[in-house]
């Protein structure tokens, strides 16, 4: 995700779209054309308009893929999701995506902890409620 932006394929295609204009046919993009799109694109994800799902909305995906409310997906099932569904995953993409989620010693993913991890860049938010 070059500077910090994961467009969707659909995104893309809008994007390249775009900066192709009328012309289609040249396969040729006009630099001006170009600048004034990456420009828009840069400053809407400066603004937080591409902002990443909520842990809310990524944990109600998550558990529409455990019918059982068992509280993981198993890391199998995760990645035929990936590389199956939506902007599908390549291989490598979903193994890197595993390597992130999934618990060595059970296979599984516990998605309460990878929602939180992949809203917040990462990071894990500290309980403010928490006694220290």
């Amino acid at each position: 995700a070059s500077l910090g932006l994961n467009p969707t394929q659909e995104m893309l295609r809008e994007f390249v779209n775009e900066v192709r204009g009328e012309d289609e046919s040249s396969g040729l993009v006009h630099f001006d054309r170009f600048e004034k799109a990456a420009t828009r694109v840069l400053l809407e994800a400066a603004a937080g308009e591409q902002a990443r799902d909520s842990e809310e909305k990524m944990l109600r995906a998550f558990k529409a893929f455990d019918p059982d409310g068992k509280g993981y997906i198993e890391g199998a099932t995760f990645k035929n999701l990936l590389m199956t569904r939506g902007d599908a995953f390549r291989s490598e993409e979903a193994d890197a995506m595993l390597a992130a989620a999934m618990d060595d010693e059970s296979g599984r993913i516990y998605y309460e902890d990878f929602a939180e991890l992949l809203a917040n860049d990462g990071v894990r938010q500290q309980n403010v409620n928490a006694a220290p």
